[in-house]
């Protein structure tokens, strides 16, 4: 095993005891084999990998601004 520990701390809470122990190990290089843009704005998210592989998933961040903006117009006056 190529885990080596780093810490170790027992802790007793009332009739229990529990031991924490932290390991560290080496990061392995991984190569990525594709990727997945992710575009966010108010009025959707696009998720794809291409210009034909895609997804969007509408958001409601464009009504909430306009709810928020109304509610501090108010407040003003």
């Amino acid at each position: 095993m190529s885990w080596k520990m780093k810490e170790a701390r027992l802790v007793v809470n009332h009739d229990k005891a529990f031991l924490k122990v932290v390991f560290e190990r080496p990061k392995e290089e991984v190569e990525a084999k594709s990727s997945v843009a992710v575009d966010i704005n108010m009025n959707e998210i696009v998720v794809g990998k291409d210009d034909t592989h895609y997804v969007r998933i509408p958001t409601r961040l464009h009504e909430v601004h306009q709810w928020k903006s109304s509610a501090e117009n108010l407040q003003k006056n």
